[in-house]
C-alpha cells in the first residue's frame, strides 16, 4: 500500500510539473473491446500467442507471433468486427502471451489515474509481457505541453510506477 502511495504521488506531481490539464471530459481507449477482440483472433487462429495488444480511444490492435519469433502479424478491432491478418512484419523476437493470462477489470483500470488528475488525456491501454510472461498493463497519459507518461497499473488499476516518456 506505502509505494501504491508513493507511485500516485510521483504520478500527480510529474503530471502537474507537466501540464495544466483542461476542464473537458476526454474519450477513454475503448478496454471494454479487448476481450472481444482476443477472443476473435483466437476464433480465427486458436495456436496464436500475442506480442501485444493495445487499445486508444477507437479500435484495438493486436500483433500475435506463435513462436515469440521475429515476425508478427496484427489484427485490428473495431465495433465489433475483425480486420486482419495484416501481412507479416519483422520485428526483434520477444515475449509473448496467451489470450487467457489477460486479466484486468476494464470498469476501474483507469480508477487510480482518473481520480488523481485533472481530467487526465488517457490516449492507450497497452498489454505486453515481460521475459517470464507476466503480462504487464500500461497507460499512456498526454499532457497539454506535449510530455506523455506511462503508467505501470496492475489489473485492478493500481499504480505501480511512472515513467515519463
Amino acid at each position: 500500500m506505502r509505494r501504491r502511495g508513493r507511485a500516485i504521488a510521483a504520478l500527480g506531481a510529474v503530471v502537474f510539473a507537466l501540464c495544466g490539464c483542461s476542464s473537458e471530459s476526454r474519450p477513454l481507449p475503448v478496454v471494454d473491446d479487448i476481450a472481444a477482440a482476443i477472443a476473435a483472433v483466437e476464433a480465427a487462429d486458436d495456436t496464436v500467442m500475442f506480442r501485444e495488444v493495445n487499445a486508444d480511444t477507437e479500435v484495438v490492435r493486436m500483433f500475435v507471433s506463435s513462436t515469440g519469433g521475429p515476425e508478427v502479424v496484427g489484427y485490428l478491432y473495431a465495433e465489433g468486427t475483425l480486420l486482419g491478418p495484416a501481412p507479416p512484419q519483422s520485428v526483434d523476437p520477444g515475449p509473448v502471451f496467451a489470450g487467457d493470462a489477460v486479466e484486468f477489470e476494464p470498469e476501474s483500470v483507469f480508477g487510480a489515474i482518473l481520480d488523481e488528475l485533472d481530467d487526465p488525456a488517457i490516449e492507450r491501454f497497452v498489454i505486453t509481457a515481460a521475459d517470464d510472461g507476466v503480462v504487464r498493463y500500461e497507460v499512456f497519459v498526454r499532457s497539454e505541453r506535449g510530455g506523455v507518461l506511462a503508467v505501470q497499473i496492475s489489473g485492478d488499476g493500481g499504480v505501480l510506477g511512472v515513467v515519463p516518456r
